[in-house]
């Protein structure tokens, strides 16, 4: 009985997982489509140049506590709240090496516009740890439903923002923008 109960929980996870990446492939290859008609190559590149930074250091961030959530059992109430605030000042001390390096970033690569890209691209890493602990919980429950509940609506809602902003105008910050208010959808999402 044991053995059914979680081959069919392991299978409901597995279709939310699948559901879910097919989405998320989909939507984002239409908005690719789209920001690549609006925008300019060199808009893609220059969040690129800034990506290779945001992405080790996102690794950084949410790779040993949520770790920790998903593989220790009995955690309790003040396990969680130790975790969530030391994810909100790990992710505020990041922004604040983001702030102050991005002259630097920006002078590696000899672009000016990296300065205000680092910095505005690095509230990612401040609104995601709201959500990290979330997000924890629900893997560790098997609940991908309630996952993608929350990102695929915000990916959607992004994406409409995205393309919105290269519509009008914004070259590059159409895609830095999108990519807060995903995030930011998604981490309120998880906490409603």
């Amino acid at each position: 009985m044991k053995n059914n109960n979680l081959f069919s929980i392991g299978v409901n996870a597995l279709s939310w997982t699948t559901i879910s990446l097919l989405c998320k492939f989909i939507i984002s290859f239409v908005t690719s489509i789209f920001l690549a008609r609006l925008l300019e190559p060199e808009d893609f590149g220059v969040v690129g140049m800034v990506s290779i930074f945001l992405i080790f250091t996102n690794i950084i961030v949410n790779a040993g506590l949520s770790t920790a959530i998903i593989r220790f059992k009995n955690l309790n109430e003040s396990d969680y709240t130790t975790i969530f605030y030391l994810n909100i000042l790990i992710s505020s001390i990041f922004v604040i090496l983001f702030y102050f390096s991005a002259p630097l970033i920006a002078d590696f690569y000899d672009e000016n516009i990296l300065i205000n890209i680092t910095r505005l691209y690095s509230i990612v890493f401040f609104i995601n740890s709201f959500g990290i602990v979330q997000n924890a919980i629900f893997i560790k429950k098997l609940d991908f439903k309630s996952q993608f509940k929350a990102s695929i609506p915000s990916l959607i809602i992004a994406m409409i923002v995205g393309i919105l902003l290269a519509y009008n105008g914004f070259g590059v910050y159409a895609i830095v923008i999108q990519n807060i208010i995903q995030v930011l959808f998604t981490n309120i999402t998880l906490w409603v």
